[in-house]
């Protein structure tokens, strides 16, 4: 009997405060599709930093001097580095293949003779494909014998490691906004059903209704609230991610799993917020 009565109250606080609900409900519907929105770009983001750090490669020139043995050393040498995931010697000979694959022309044509000096490839491990860990690993190597020069992207990384932080914070800054709005809606939300209800809360009292049996309609319509709004968002940014992948970008990653997190953080927002909002405002009736 209380657990129906409590569910059959939770549902009328709709139709008693129609507009405040509905406001809340959109409130959440729109925070939630922002933070769906970001899960999505999110996703996409970090999938295309990783694709681009897959193919970061430091290049390792040697001295003139250096020999095939010498390359063969150096390269276990490196190649037994932590930070190294594959090491792949590139010899005077395919130096001038790359040349005349990347330019068109062969290198013998254009200066008679073959400058161009032996080199390794070396690709890191996925935890050391950032600007800090390479410039660290630059240096080790300059400092190794037979190395002449290191040659990567080094600007390049450094700008998507500095603006990546740039983008997390602001974006996490901006979900937290969003749901301490939502948060305040859905509490005023319940404050004003419960001053709509004063009366019958009041004979609840006289009559020995606890607090605990009072508060729990409340409560359920606290979750309904933040439930019917994730929902929707979720809907709505599926919807998004379908017709930017079919008419803008068709390799968009879908945000999938992640973005049922928003159902959980509606579900949370909508009881924590009712619960303050019950607990404060019993108290003044």
């Amino acid at each position: 009997m209380s657990f129906w009565f409590t569910i059959r109250e939770g549902f009328k606080g709709f139709r008693r405060a129609r507009l405040s609900t509905s406001l809340t409900i959109i409130s959440i519907f729109f925070s939630h599709l922002m933070i769906g929105l970001f899960l999505l770009a999110t996703v996409n983001f970090s999938r295309w930093v990783d694709t681009f750090k897959n193919r970061v490669e430091l290049e390792v020139f040697l001295e003139p001097g250096a020999d095939d043995n010498d390359a063969q050393v150096l390269a276990r040498q490196v190649r037994a580095m932590p930070e190294v995931e594959q090491v792949r010697y590139i010899s005077k000979k395919q130096a001038a293949e790359r040349f005349e694959k990347e330019f068109g022309r062969s290198v013998y044509d254009v200066l008679q003779s073959n400058p161009l000096p032996t080199s390794l490839i070396v690709h890191l491990k996925p935890a050391y494909r950032n600007a800090l860990s390479i410039d660290r690993l630059v240096r080790q190597l300059n400092k190794m014998e037979d190395v002449d020069e290191v040659v990567y992207p080094q600007r390049v990384i450094a700008l998507i490691d500095r603006y990546l932080n740039v983008v997390y914070i602001g974006g996490v800054t901006v979900l937290l906004l969003l749901l301490i709005i939502t948060f305040v809606l859905i509490y005023n939300t319940i404050r004003l059903t419960i001053y709509a209800r004063r009366d019958i809360i009041e004979v609840m009292k006289l009559v020995g209704a606890t607090k605990r049996f009072i508060k729990r309609p409340f409560l359920i319509e606290g979750l309904l609230q933040g439930a019917i709004g994730s929902v929707l968002a979720i809907g709505a940014v599926w919807g998004v991610s379908l017709l930017i992948r079919d008419h803008l970008y068709s390799g968009l990653l879908p945000v999938g799993t992640p973005i049922w997190s928003l159902l959980v953080s509606g579900l949370l927002i909508g009881y924590i917020s009712a619960r303050f909002s019950v607990a404060k405002h019993l108290k003044e009736i």
